[in-house]
């Protein structure tokens, strides 16, 4: 299977073979009396199963098994539901680069209710698109570690040149990126792969992926630490690839993922030479208590974790070309910490471009034109700071 929609949390058990820790895999039931049960569930997943195509079992106590036909038809997931309750259940089937199917499927007969959503037209349009060889891969960290990475390469792909290589990053445990799923972005990034750039993206440690206890809680008192240690092994890696132009590097990320390009930028300066940062917390003291304090523990307790752990603190560091993005209005993440970047970097006498969005909330989508502008801007950036297309080849940089 592919994955369900997303909405409630659920635990994750060890059962021996499979991962543990936390999961950020969610199911939605249509019926009310079915998510009164949320709070009882629990998650076993195959270790043998590649973190982005995960089969999930959702087990929802004390209610009676059933099982659920996925929209392809083969891979079932057995969850329970309410022995004597009619139970409509929205199945969200997608792959990446493949636009989503809904549909309403009824339990436990597994019959399609109602298609909720077809995307016809969308998977029409895209079908038609330009593409190059994309897919997973595995990307080689530290000490043995395998990251697992998507990649997407431009249509005519030519593996004796050299490419610019644009990393999406978010690296944090509330998501994954690496993921067998349509994404909002990938239409974007699909274009910058038809304008000559290879774009990826790899989930490093503390990512909710199924790979077990120690892969999830490693990032614990860590953040901003071993996430971005690992996304630059993976970089260094990925360097040494025959089709890799090691001197055209970029990484963009919004949220969570702007703070990783931050981080990226000011800690391994010498491995990316472009970074677009949107939305960031650059300042993790002023992230919210509910988040912040579950992976760092308490600010009182622990002030240097929470120091260590702010992009804003190597701020002098930064050499390349920054873009910083932020709605003023964000109520997500505060603007505040995007003053104290630009106060930080501003001392230190470190060039970059600013770009707020008057009231804008995290989303950054309110108002006319905005989504249009923001990654108009981005783009551009981009094209001015690392030009597009492949170069002849030259030897590999390590």
């Amino acid at each position: 299977m592919k994955h369900c929609w997303r909405k409630y949390s659920l635990g994750c058990r060890d059962n021996g073979t499979s991962a543990s820790g936390p999961s950020s895999q969610r199911i939605v039931f249509g019926n009310d009396s079915v998510v009164a049960w949320r709070a009882t569930a629990a998650v076993r997943m195959s270790a043998a199963d590649l973190p982005m195509r995960r089969t999930v079992t959702a087990t929802y106590s004390p209610l009676s098994v059933a099982t659920l036909r996925t929209a392809e038809g083969s891979t079932p997931l057995p969850l329970q539901k309410p022995s004597s309750a009619f139970c409509p259940l929205p199945l969200s089937s997608a792959s990446f680069g493949v636009p989503p199917v809904v549909d309403l499927v009824s339990l436990p007969d597994h019959k399609v209710v109602r298609t909720l959503v077809e995307n016809r037209r969308l998977k029409a349009a895209v079908a038609r698109l330009a593409r190059g060889p994309s897919g997973f891969v595995k990307v080689a960290a530290d000490s043995g570690l395998q990251l697992d990475a998507w990649i997407i390469r431009p249509p005519d792909f030519d593996s004796t040149k050299r490419y610019p290589l644009f990393y999406k990053v978010y690296g944090e445990p509330a998501a994954q990126t690496a993921l067998d799923q349509w994404s909002g972005d990938y239409l974007w990034h699909l274009m910058l792969a038809q304008q000559g750039y290879v774009v990826a993206s790899l989930d490093n440690r503390g990512t909710p992926a199924p790979r077990g206890r120690a892969f999830r809680k490693a990032i614990y008192q860590r953040v901003g630490i071993v996430n971005s240690g690992d996304q630059a092994a993976a970089a260094r890696t990925m360097r040494r690839w025959s089709w890799v132009d090691t001197s055209r590097v970029a990484v963009w990320g919004w949220s969570g993922g702007g703070s990783m390009t931050l981080n990226l930028m000011f800690r391994y300066p010498d491995l990316y030479q472009t970074g677009m940062s949107v939305a960031p917390v650059p300042d993790v003291r002023l992230y919210d208590t509910i988040y912040q304090e579950r992976y760092l523990g308490l600010p009182q307790e622990s002030p240097e974790v929470y120091r260590v752990g702010s992009p804003l603190t190597y701020a002098d560091k930064l050499k390349g070309h920054l873009l910083v993005v932020h709605g003023s209005g964000d109520d997500n993440v505060h603007y505040q910490g995007t003053e104290r970047l630009v106060n930080a970097l501003v001392a230190a006498n470190r060039p970059f471009t600013m770009m707020e969005y008057p009231n804008r909330t995290h989303c950054i989508c309110e108002g006319k034109g905005t989504t249009l502008h923001l990654y108009s801007l981005l783009t551009h950036y981009l094209e001015q700071n690392v030009a597009p297309g492949p170069r002849g080849a030259t030897p590999a940089s390590h």
